[in-house]
């Protein structure tokens, strides 16, 4: 199972996009998306390889901040607290 991650576009050549995530920039395909994409769209990105689904300034944000909250817990030993 691979997880997708929110990644901003830098820049779009072709069937090819630079993206941004946590101060790493790196191409991904866009061949499986139906939508144009363009600089400042966000993706979801898997495996670094390849764009799922273009989303929302809001839901990248919003899967952004779950995930850092899923990293804080694994870094408290697995513990959730409230």
């Amino acid at each position: 199972m691979c997880l997708t991650v929110p990644c901003e576009v830098i820049r779009v050549d072709g069937d090819m996009a630079l993206v941004a995530r946590a101060g790493a920039q790196f191409e991904v395909s866009l061949l499986f998306l139906d939508e144009t994409v363009r600089p400042g769209d966000w993706i979801a990105v898997q495996a670094q390889r390849h764009a799922q689904s273009v989303l929302s300034p809001g839901e990248a944000r919003e899967i952004l901040d779950l995930y850092a909250q899923l990293g804080d817990i694994i870094d408290r030993g697995g513990t959730a607290h409230a």
